[in-house]
Parts: C-alpha cells; structure tokens; sequence
C-alpha cells in the first residue's frame, strides 16, 4: 500500500479510493519487513495522479499548487543525533546544520527535514542559505548554534581542522516534531539515504501527518480575546506547511472559490489573514482570521485598498478612495466589478467581527 512503486504495475495505474482485496492488502513496515494492511492502524491508502503520473498518497491527498507537483520541493538529510537534541534544547530562531560532504544542492529548496538514524523523520527548519565557510568561521558565528558544546567537540564531529572548508547550511526556525514520523507512514523509503529531494506531492504527505503543521484554530474564540500583541516566532513560522494547510480549510468551507469574484482556481487562490499573522499571537492560527481570496483581490486586501465590514448581518466590499482616484480604465474596470461584487460567506467559521474591524480600523486606507 505504502511503497511508491507499486505504480509502476498495470493494476495500480488508477485512482484507488478504497482498497482492492486482490491488490492492497501489504504495509510495508521497514527493509524486507510487510504486515497485512489495516486502515484503522495504518491510515488510509490510494493512489492518484499528481497530474503527470499515478502516486501512492496517504489521505488526505495532497493538494498541489500547480499541475504538477514542484520537483526538488524539498531536502531531507541525515542529522546527527547529538545535533538534534542540543538544537531542540537551545530553541535558535537560527542554526547552522553542517556538513563535511561538499554537497552541491541542486537548487535552494525552502524545506529541510532532519532525517534520524533509525529512519525517522524527526523535524523542519526553512532554508535560508547554503554557505561555504571553514570550520573555525562556522563557529566563531554560529557557538552553540552548531548544535555543539564546544568548538573542540564541533572539529571532532566533522573530523577537521579549524581552517578546513565545511558546507553550512543556515536554517531558521527549526521544529521538533513530538511523535518523529516513520518513513513507512509517509511511504518514502529511506534506508541508505544521506540525502533525499523530495517533490511537492511527498513533502505534503509528509505535512500532512504532522500535527505541529496543522495549527488552524477552529474553535469559537472567547468574547474578551485580544487582538493585540506580537506573534510568537518560535510557533507560528511564515512557511508553507502553515499557510498549506490554512488554505486547504478555507477551500473547504468557501466551496474552492474566491470569497469576492468565485475564481475556483486553486493556483490562483490564497489564504489572506485579515489581521496580518506578523501582528497578533491570538488570531495568527485562528480559521476566522483568514478569508480564501484570489491573488488579485488578496493583493488588494493586503495592501489595504479593499476592506470587508460586517454589520446587521450584512457583509460590504468597501473600497478604497486611492484606488478609485486612479485614472486607469483598468482600475476603473476594477472598481466597477468590486462594487458590484458580493461577499460569499463560507459555511462554517465566518470572518470574525474583531478581526474585520481591526482590518477596517487599521490597515484600510479610506
């Protein structure tokens, strides 16, 4: 059920949505090790096309920005345990993952998942930049963020003088998953693996098993909740997994369409935060903080030329002066639709009246 190339047979060249008694019926466990399939254990299994060719997903599917699932979407490397557990005790917002492979990446992919010995996924950091540097610079900027004790230890674990050149690769805010996932969850192979690029359609099964990535708030919040305060950078990280799975929520509850125009587009749709997620640690992770828009109309929403206000039960699109003094047919054209346009409400989880207010109050430029 789990292993990728079990596509590559006549049989599994389709959608499977429920599983086949002649087919689907062994999980593989670990090298040379199956058990008989069972969904309640083990998840539910199908295949699917990623749009170029059929692949083995764990439910839900994955949900694609494009076609075709990104190649080299992601890096998965083999860490060193001791690394590990120092960077999880010191909590950087920044930390040099080294390596004493000259290893030239294939392009700077965004997400880097720290592999364990024992075949496990164990954690994420964003990549911010892959740096060539000797051993003794490593240290003198990084101390303890090279997830090390002492200089001496750092030399010994790459098994190199001070002078030699190393790869650093610079990350930022690095989680530590509570239960590592085994590869066999997330159906990607790793024995014998230093390092793995994974695609667009494997990082998402990866994120979506992951609880620390699916932090969107459904609950109603309190009356009294704030809506002040900065956002805590250590639990809400401005990356992909985040805004991912808050985008797969609002298409589920605007129906997949722009809450203005109804462009049902997924390329072409964003989850746009009525209070910036920079701004508030409350609201950051809240389903009613978020409204699904088009790139357009969240373009414009961000930027503060559109607001949306609530009253007596009726949503607004109100629009901006500075958007309608330009002179442009285009913005003219613009300005027609949006007055036009109406809110479409989503069918659980509305805009909060606090958030839209704050949004009118302080980002609107009237």
């Amino acid at each position: 059920m789990n292993l990728p190339t079990r596509t590559n047979y006549p049989e599994n060249k389709t959608e499977v949505n429920t599983p086949r008694e002649k087919y689907d019926f062994l999980f593989w466990i670990g090298r040379g090790k199956v058990e008989l399939y069972n969904p309640s254990k083990h998840g539910k299994w199908g295949i699917a096309s990623d749009g170029k060719k059929y692949r083995i997903y764990k439910d839900p599917k994955p949900l694609l920005e494009y076609d075709s699932p990104m190649e080299d979407y992601s890096i998965i490397y083999e860490t060193d345990p001791t690394w590990l557990e120092n960077v999880k005790n010191l909590k950087p917002d920044i930390v040099n993952f080294w390596s004493p492979r000259k290893t030239n990446l294939r392009r700077t992919s965004s997400n880097f998942f720290f592999k364990t010995v024992d075949q496990t996924i164990a954690g994420y950091a964003t990549l911010k930049e892959v740096k060539t540097m000797t051993a003794g610079q490593a240290w003198d900027e990084f101390g303890e963020r090279n997830g090390v004790n002492s200089e001496e230890e750092f030399l010994r674990k790459l098994d190199v003088n001070r002078n030699d050149i190393i790869k650093a690769f610079i990350l930022e805010n690095p989680i530590f998953f509570e239960n590592p996932l085994k590869s066999a969850d997330c159906g990607i192979p790793l024995d014998y693996v230093v390092i793995k690029y994974l695609d667009e359609w494997e990082t998402k099964i990866i994120w979506n098993q992951v609880k620390e990535f699916d932090p969107v708030d459904e609950s109603k919040p309190e009356d009294n909740s704030d809506v002040a305060g900065e956002v805590n950078r250590s639990t809400v990280v401005e990356s992909r997994p985040y805004q991912y799975n808050l985008k797969r929520k609002l298409i589920e509850i605007y129906d997949g369409k722009c809450a203005i125009c109804g462009l049902d587009i997924p390329q072409l749709l964003k989850a746009s935060h009525i209070i910036p997620h920079s701004e508030n640690k409350k609201t950051a992770k809240r389903l009613d903080n978020a409204i699904l828009l088009c790139s357009l109309h969240d373009s414009l929403f961000d930027s503060g030329l559109i607001t949306i206000t609530h009253n007596n039960g009726t949503y607004r699109i109100e629009i901006s002066s500075k958007l309608c003094e330009s002179r442009s047919n285009a913005a003219k054209e613009l300005c027609e639709n949006l007055a036009r346009a109406k809110f479409h409400e989503p069918i659980r989880n509305p805009p909060s009246d606090k958030s839209l207010c704050y949004h009118n109050n302080k980002k609107f430029i009237k």
